[in-house]
């Protein structure tokens, strides 16, 4: 519904002006005496007058005021559970019932001239409830109730009708928020507790090292059952160990330990099942996958000193708590063998010095070959350690030393040290130093400044270069030693110190990646109902991203099928999704073409099945009842399916939403072709009668 009014700029009394104005000018123009006849002047006289009194009027800022009127019907939110629970318990003639019952209450509601919007608890608007599947992984109760009141804020939302069984695993317990709108409860489901045996959990460590065993623990969930179960431990089809066990009432968790042997590198799956009981129905959680990387091989140190020290053992003990790291230490006089073979890194303790077995040992084995971490003692040699360097100048002022601790650098950004780690090294005792002025670049950032007493000096005690090809660090200082035991005195234990010794060493022997093609997924482990998400870049000779090249992605899956994707990378979307794949271990191989020369990327990702919904098939109406009684609302069982007046109990009553539109009359074209048609003619008619 539409009005319109005229306002006026100016009062609207200077409108009879206009009029006496407009009538004066017609007038005036065409005299009594003129020698036209009656009905012509009469013609001639009224076109002038509207011409003018329309212009005079234009001068008083006409301005059309419409405003629309729009009814807003009330809308009900009709929002049906469709998790995988609902169908563990209902078959396939009660589902059939169940969405009748839902068409018929929607129809209901619509004569009673209510507008209906029907969607499932994932927010998704449903034309016809045959289009429901019960297919989602979780439920959020929460998170669809807040969707309904932010979408319809300021709208007339006369209602939400709730279909669920009150089971929910993610997000907040819906009871503990209260809602602007009223809540209508329909519980589904079974509330009587079933048998049930299941995997609860399965915990183990997501990469183990080729060769060692590792261990892989299963957590048994029990609901009812006495006697003996089979649990089964499987690897590509093969069982590898089965194990028994007992089950009591009183016993409602219990874990079994399988240990395995890793003897394949790569991404393998491993199985656990536990064998069906006679009178269990749902047997969708008695299995579970666990996917380990197994990593072929073991990153391999040199430890290099001129001189035995207790820091070696501290670093050798530190690194040794990690099964992926492979020390090896060489003392010449001490190990008559020459380390030889491919390293990751280089720990330099002592070295260089002005010893002849020094120089010999920094030509074998380089600072510009490897990443490296150098441990500056009192007996280095510091002319050749700033050498060495380059990005690090340590002028000796004496012969003496000077005991510093260790102060962390808030800015240090390269890696992350844990709140447990800055505490303990502010407690730790002193190091011995060089008394010596230092000066460093800005591509070198300190991890620890030296601190003498409070006061925290711009001395770095370590120092951590990480801008160029070949990452390094440096430790200006000895006595680490003493941090590892003085730990271990306080605490019983020497966490801290190995924290920051590990991290050091995995940033350092971390290879920076210089491949001109990077096509990797997001995540190397998604869950069924993710999409699988690449990230592509494409670089250029200077390493400057280009865009437009076409990228060829094959996915084969463990049973060694193919599917094939092509995509053309852009500035605007570096991703491209896929969705719909199944549980499993799968591999890729990305490729794509750089000034004619083929780029492949290969890798491999995990796909895991989720569980959560059939670990509890309980329906929960206890908690519908709360929900709708805080909200206004009532619940019902759906063996009691309400009617559409026992939703809607009162009339429906629309909104009114008014709109106003203000629009100067000046603007509208058709005024002026209305006063050009009205001139021209009278123009005309004045020439046919023979006026100038």
């Amino acid at each position: 519904m539409q009005f319109s009014q005229i306002q006026f700029e100016y009062s609207a009394w200077l409108i009879v002006i206009c009029i006496i104005t407009a009538a004066l000018g017609a007038i005036l123009l065409y005299p009594k005496n003129s020698n036209w006849g009656r009905s012509v002047k009469l013609f001639l006289t009224s076109f002038r007058f509207v011409c003018l009194f329309v212009l005079s009027l234009l001068l008083l800022g006409p301005i059309l005021n419409q405003i629309t009127n729009s009814i807003e019907k009330p809308t009900w939110v009709i929002g049906l559970d469709n998790s995988s629970s609902i169908k563990e318990v209902i078959d396939s003639a009660e589902t059939a019932s169940l969405l009748q019952q839902v068409s018929l209450l929607k129809e209901g509601l619509e004569d009673q001239k209510y507008l209906v919007d029907f969607r499932t608890i994932t927010n998704a608007s449903i034309i016809s409830p045959s289009e429901i599947l019960f297919n989602e992984k979780t439920t959020n109760i929460n998170a669809f109730l807040k969707n309904q009141q932010g979408e319809f804020e300021g709208r007339n939302l006369a209602g939400v009708v709730l279909l669920s069984d009150g089971i929910y695993n993610q997000g907040l317990s819906p009871t503990h928020v209260k809602y602007t709108f009223p809540i209508h409860t329909i519980g589904l489901g079974d509330t009587l507790e079933r048998n049930d045996l299941y995997i609860q959990e399965v915990n183990y460590n997501k990469i183990a090292y080729q060769g060692n065993d590792f261990p892989l623990v299963a957590v048994i969930g029990n609901k009812g059952y006495t006697g003996n179960a089979k649990l089964t431990l499987s690897h590509r089809g093969k069982v590898l160990e089965s194990k028994n066990l007992v089950l009591s009432k009183t016993q409602p968790i219990s874990q079994i330990i399988f240990e395995i042997e890793a003897s394949e590198s790569g991404l393998q799956k491993y199985q656990i099942r536990i064998e069906k009981m006679s009178d269990e129905n749902n047997i969708i959680n008695n299995t579970k996958n666990a996917y380990i990387d197994i990593v072929d091989g073991k990153e391999r140190i040199l430890l290099i000193a001129s001189a035995p020290n207790p820091d070696i053992k501290a670093i050798s003990s530190s690194l040794s708590t990690q099964k992926n790291y492979e020390l090896i230490t060489y003392i010449p006089g001490i190990h008559k063998v020459k380390p030889e073979g491919k390293f990751d890194l280089i720990i330099y303790h002592g070295i260089p010095n002005k010893s002849p077995t020094s120089k010999l040992l920094m030509k074998e084995y380089p600072t510009d070959a490897l990443p490296f971490l150098m441990i500056v003692g009192l007996g280095s040699d510091l002319n050749q350690v700033s050498e060495k360097l380059g990005y690090l100048n340590i002028q000796k002022r004496s012969n003496d030393n000077d005991q510093v601790m260790a102060s962390v650098n808030s800015g240090f950004s390269y890696f992350n040290l844990s709140d447990e780690l800055k505490n303990t090294l502010n407690q730790l005792p002193p190091l011995e130093v060089p008394f010596s002025e230092i000066t460093m670049s800005d591509v070198s950032i300190p991890l620890l400044y030296q601190r003498l007493g409070n006061v925290v000096t711009e001395n770095p005690l370590l120092l951590v270069n990480g801008a160029s090809d070949i990452r390094s660090a440096v430790v200006i200082g000895e006595g680490l030693w003493r941090w590892r035991l003085f730990e271990f005195n306080q605490y019983g234990h020497s966490s801290a110190f190995d924290e920051l010794i590990l991290k050091l060493v995995q940033y350092l022997s971390t290879k920076a990646d210089k491949r001109k093609f990077k096509c990797v997924p997001v995540n190397n482990e998604i869950s069924t109902n993710q999409a699988l998400v690449f990230e592509t870049e494409v670089y250029n000779e200077l390493y400057e991203l280009v865009y437009g090249q076409t990228v060829d992605l094959e996915i084969i899956n463990e049973s060694g099928e193919k599917s094939v994707y092509n995509f053309i990378n852009s500035q605007a979307n570096k991703r491209y999704k896929i969705n719909g794949l199944n549980n499993g271990i799968y591999q890729y191989s990305a490729s794509t073409s750089i000034n004619n020369i083929s780029q492949i990327v290969r890798g491999e990702f995990i796909v895991k099945d989720q569980q959560i919904e059939s670990l509890n098939t309980t329906a929960d109406h206890f908690l519908l009842e709360q929900l709708a009684q805080k909200n206004n609302g009532a619940f019902y069982d759906v063996s009691n399916f309400p009617s559409a007046i026992q939703i809607a109990d009162k009339p429906a009553k629309g909104i009114i939403h008014s709109s106003t539109s203000f629009t100067s009359l000046i603007n509208f074209e058709w005024l002026f072709v209305f006063l050009i048609i009205l001139l021209s003619t009278e123009w005309f008619v004045r020439k046919y009668n023979g006026a100038y």
